[in-house]
């Protein structure tokens, strides 16, 4: 990508900014509306540079809230990708909930389109557990469609079926641990794309959730504890393996502090590591690979 490209998404996630910024000014002062705008700058290894905007609206006479977000990559100036997100929770009861959600990546190799749907249940809530208890599982379909660049890989593009299980557990009343499960599938072999993924001039850098990327599988483990009303600490570690038998390992820490009512800010720091990808003869295709993180968000409530 240019340097031109690369102002004018600067610009559009700055205008972005901006107009949510106006809406949540006058969400704040009209009646029966709350919610929280937060925006996340990243920096990480091989020139990686992120900007992530999120805004959730939450109607008072409703029993649902409202996500809208967006996310622009940049990699050494060379690649850009901008990620947008719609997502509605509903409280269907005090027992149940359900979300939907859909989001779409503009890389420049592939449009990534994801569309998904999950259940949670709080079990606590339904036979009076002293302890909490929620049980989620999530259904999401990805779509993948070749941008003007990777025409060569028109009919080899697969559709990709994700299938979550997520489990928290209160340990008292500040200390919760969580563990989740992905097992994905896919309607085509997906290794051609896997392979045009990996063999791109620019250096893709991994981060943590980024939508469209081919695994086989991935669980994590992690931990939340509310150390003190304004302090909350997060630990996570995360295995996955891709459709083409790279393991990724990640670890993250996150820290928030609320130094106002209505105000709070977080820093996340993350490291991963990709194992190198060898070839069935031995020979080594890709080299391993390690990336570091380090993000700072600061979030309103109005």
């Amino acid at each position: 990508m240019t340097h031109k490209s690369c102002r004018s998404s600067l610009l559009r996630l700055q205008t972005v900014l901006l107009m949510a910024l106006c809406g949540a000014a006058h969400a704040q002062s009209g009646s029966g509306l709350g919610g929280d705008i937060s925006y996340t700058r990243g920096s990480g290894s091989g020139g990686l540079t992120t900007n992530s905007l999120v805004l959730n609206l939450e109607p008072a006479a409703l029993p649902v809230s409202l996500g809208l977000d967006t996310t622009q990559s940049l990699v050494n100036n060379a690649e850009i990708s901008t990620q947008w997100g719609a997502g509605i929770d509903w409280n269907l009861s005090p027992v149940w909930s359900l979300y939907a959600s859909t989001t779409t990546l503009n890389d420049d190799l592939v449009k990534v389109t994801s569309r998904g749907v999950s259940v949670a249940w709080n079990l606590h809530k339904q036979w009076q557990w002293s302890r909490a208890t929620r049980v989620e599982v999530e259904r999401t379909t990805t779509d993948y469609s070749p941008q003007s660049t990777s025409q060569s890989l028109s009919g080899r593009i697969p559709q990709q079926q994700r299938t979550r299980l997520e489990i928290r557990q209160g340990i008292n009343a500040d200390v919760e641990v969580y563990a989740s499960f992905d097992d994905y599938a896919y309607s085509v072999d997906p290794v051609d794309l896997a392979r045009a993924l990996l063999n791109r001039k620019v250096r893709r850098v991994n981060a943590a959730t980024r939508l469209g990327d081919l695994l086989d599988r991935s669980q994590t483990l992690g931990l939340t504890w509310d150390i003190s009303d304004a302090w909350n600490l997060d630990l996570s570690a995360s295995q996955s393996r891709t459709v083409v038998t790279q393991n990724q390992r990640q670890r993250a820490i996150s820290m928030r502090y609320l130094f106002h009512p209505k105000a709070s800010i977080v820093l996340q720091y993350s490291d991963s590591a990709v194992d190198a990808l060898v070839a069935p003869s031995g020979a080594s295709l890709l080299p391993s690979q390690n990336d570091t993180v380090i993000e700072l968000g600061i979030k309103w409530l109005f």
